[in-house]
């Protein structure tokens, strides 16, 4: 399925993680293990031409590693939601107090980190939701 974004189609975000990073080997914890392995978060941040790994340098040890992805890639990722009102957003099933819901950003980190989902897991979860 495709959702217009700006000028031109791009893949939902679930057809993104399900079939363009269905070989990126997952890490949990971080937004990348050093060896080759990506959350899903930092896995669709090089979907969109930006590796976490290859741009990582000696200030971002020292930086929180959301200040690691650039803006404009961020909003490539936020505007993978097709909803504009907060009330919208999708949430997570789980019986923890949905905070992260504010963004697909935070949604996709508590999905990866807390409850451990693959890559698959999450897909099939924001295709359920019609992302």
């Amino acid at each position: 399925m495709l959702q217009k974004s700006k000028h031109k189609l791009q893949p939902t975000l679930s057809t993104i993680v399900k079939h363009e990073l269905f070989n990126v080997p997952q890490t949990y914890g971080s937004f990348s293990d050093g060896n080759g392995k990506y959350c899903v978060l930092a896995a669709v941040a090089k979907y969109f031409g930006y590796d976490v790994e290859s741009n990582k340098d000696e200030s971002a040890i020292l930086a929180s590693e959301s200040v690691m992805i650039p803006m404009t890639i961020i909003d490539q990722i936020e505007s993978c939601i097709p909803y504009r009102r907060i009330e919208d957003y999708p949430r997570c099933n789980c019986k923890t107090k949905n905070y992260f819901h504010c963004s697909i950003m935070s949604l996709l980190i508590h999905l990866n980190d807390y409850r451990q989902m693959t890559f698959q897991q999450i897909a099939d979860l924001l295709e359920d939701k019609g992302l």
